[in-house]
């Protein structure tokens, strides 16, 4: 489904099927909800709402029956200028010695060699 990118601090994106009345909403953690039979006019509401995590906490979660779509999941880091950036669990920004939920990059970078998981699925 094609979704549209919001502005929100929770919303990355949300999409809207008419023909199965499905809202899909992609979180900035990485999870992509699917929400059936949501009338038009709730999507409406939702799209153009000021705060878009407001909105969807009274007017959807909850009140739809809900479908994970996918389960990737992100940490949110921060650079010293304070802009927000969203990395797989457990990877890194090369060359840069950011924190990354409070594990200095080096330890981080250890930690997902460790785990055994494969990084490369993250790369584009």
């Amino acid at each position: 489904m094609k979704r549209t990118k919001v502005v929100s601090s929770n919303i990355k994106s949300i999409g809207y099927d008419e023909e199965s009345l499905t809202l899909e909403v992609e979180f900035h953690n990485g999870a992509v909800w699917q929400y059936l039979e949501v009338p038009r006019g709730k999507y409406n509401v939702l799209k153009g709402a000021q705060s878009k995590g407001k909105c969807f906490h009274y007017t959807i979660k909850g009140k739809y029956k809900a479908i994970k779509v996918t389960t990737k999941k992100l940490e949110c880091y921060f650079d010293p200028d304070g802009t927000r950036h969203w990395v797989p669990m457990s990877s890194v920004v090369p060359d840069k010695e950011q924190q990354i939920l409070g594990t200095p990059a080096s330890k981080a970078t250890d930690l997902s060699q460790e785990s055994g998981i494969d990084m490369s699925q993250f790369t584009e």
